[in-house]
């Protein structure tokens, strides 16, 4: 299912691991804090994988079905394609 992240964190190192873990496993960055991915939620936990959040940290996983999704609103420049690129090694 669609999934947006939305964060509010005050270590810049805890921040960066989420980060880098929603990055990991194909989410894409709308904003500073904000992600859109595709989640399973049964893999809630795979995204605070190794973050140590703390006391008055906040993460949001925001689940959204496809009728919702398609009847957001925008303004502005952004890539909402969920669709993970490929990539090729040629050896």
């Amino acid at each position: 299912m669609k999934t947006f992240v939305v964060y509010d964190i005050s270590s810049n190192k805890t921040r960066e691991r989420l980060s880098e873990n929603l990055l990991d496993i194909g989410f894409i960055r709308l904003q500073k804090s904000l992600f859109l991915g595709i989640l399973d939620k049964s893999l809630y936990d795979n995204i605070l994988y190794k973050v140590n959040l703390e006391e008055g940290d906040k993460v949001l996983i925001i689940p959204i079905c496809e009728k919702c999704f398609g009847q957001l609103y925008k303004e502005g420049e952004m890539n909402l394609s969920t669709e993970r690129p490929r990539i090729l090694i040629f050896g």
